[in-house]
């Protein structure tokens, strides 16, 4: 183990890694529960869009289409990304269309999330999405044909075992 004095000076919360705790730093917030941090995709191109008003957050336009309304507090992202995220997998599932987790992050490029919030938001939009596409699959009114072809689409080579699977699941 190397002596503390040879340690590297590390900027991370003491209590987010133990293992990294290197000393007392801790993150000023000025008293709130969060700092104002963002996880913007801004860098990633297609420059930033603007906020509303600082702490709301719109949704990529893909998902803005399935949601309740067009701006959120940081403590409605998830919510609404599941729910949105059900409906995209619905019309998706209709069209024979997937998304792949990729696919799903690149359509928040651009826009700024909260820093500790984004992992959420992204996951919640990605497992409304899988739900939506699925109970589209069993329980929405499609032909057997688009069934089939939604469900390969998804599941690729062994759709019929994954799709039994997904109907003897939802009962």
């Amino acid at each position: 183990m190397l002596p503390s004095s040879a340690r590297p000076k590390c900027d991370v919360h003491p209590h987010t890694f133990g293992f990294l705790n290197h000393g007392p730093r801790v993150p000023r917030t000025g008293g709130k529960r969060h700092n104002t941090a963002r996880a913007s995709l801004a860098v990633m191109g297609n420059g930033g869009k603007s906020l509303a008003a600082r702490g709301t957050y719109s949704l990529p336009e893909e998902l803005a289409r399935h949601a309740s309304r067009k701006w959120f507090a940081s403590d409605q992202l998830r919510g609404a990304c599941r729910e949105a995220g059900e409906g995209l997998g619905g019309e998706d599932a209709r069209k024979a269309k997937f998304r792949t987790a990729a696919q799903m992050v690149e359509m928040w490029r651009g826009l700024d999330l909260p820093a500790w919030e984004a992992p959420y938001v992204l996951r919640d939009a990605r497992l409304g999405y899988l739900h939506g596409y699925e109970r589209a699959l069993i329980f929405g009114e499609m032909s057997e044909q688009q069934i089939e072809c939604a469900a390969e689409s998804r599941w690729g080579e062994r759709w019929r075992q994954r799709l039994e699977a997904a109907q003897e699941r939802s009962g």
